[in-house]
């Protein structure tokens, strides 16, 4: 029988603010608390698995924006185990809601989920179900060069320029041409996206003063059911990191 984690990825600056919304989400979905993992990144302090009613929570040291809990569960021995006490995991960051039926969903998409099933075919903002086998067995290694500790190259990690770039991109030929999206999953020639992926056409968007006074865009995706709050949509040059 399938089992399936919910991996939560999140940052010590916003944690405290987001994850009230994002676990009030899951309780209307009816997501096992036990199966929730919040994985707080740039923490100055590092903690094994923090287990509390509604949800499990590990800090950590890694400043890698998006891939903070992907790296956590693939090279922390802690994480990896427990990891592996699940077939699947679905993906996700701290400015998602989950709508009511996600989790229903979730487990059934997992009957069929050999490898994964990403939110987009590409721009997926990293979010996607994965089999936990495949994950372990292919991201890995690739996982263990987006190691960072450096807060001062917060910024540098986020567009994607990685001080190691040129080492990765000549050591795995499978990536997207920018480092920071999309690596968990596969590409081919020319940069073609690899695949399953939830399909949502015309899905709806619209701005919405979620976490703070400030516009955030968000994007419903009815398949599998969640909304995304996204703070840097291409309306300006500089990424913005508050919330």
């Amino acid at each position: 029988m399938n089992s399936v984690a919910i991996i939560i990825n999140s940052c010590y600056k916003f944690h405290k603010i987001t994850i009230d919304k994002i676990i009030f989400s899951a309780k209307q979905a009816k997501i096992p608390p036990s199966n929730i993992y919040i994985v707080v990144g740039e923490s100055d302090i590092e903690t094994d698995i923090v287990r509390k009613d509604d949800y499990n929570i590990i800090y950590c040291k890694y400043v890698n924006i998006d891939y903070n809990a992907a790296i956590y569960f693939s090279q922390s021995v802690n994480g990896k185990k427990e990891l592996e006490k699940y077939t699947h995991f679905f993906y996700t960051h701290d400015t998602t809601f989950f709508l009511e039926y996600f989790w229903d969903r979730i487990c059934e998409c997992s009957k069929y989920c050999d490898m994964y099933i990403k939110l987009e075919n590409v721009f997926s903002k990293s979010i996607g179900l994965f089999n936990v086998t495949w994950f372990i067995d292919n991201k890995t290694y690739l996982l263990g060069y987006y190691i960072n500790y450096n807060k001062d190259l917060i910024m540098e990690y986020k567009h994607g320029n990685f001080t190691n770039k040129d080492l990765i991109l000549s050591k795995f030929k499978n990536l997207p041409e920018c480092l920071n999206e999309d690596c968990l999953f596969l590409f081919g020639e020319n940069n073609e996206a690899h695949g399953m992926f939830f399909i949502n056409d015309d899905k709806p968007v619209y701005k919405e003063s979620f976490y703070s006074t400030e516009d955030r865009v968000a994007s419903v995706y009815f398949d599998p059911g969640i909304i995304k709050y996204q703070k840097n949509w291409g309306q300006n040059n500089v990424l913005d990191l508050t919330l």
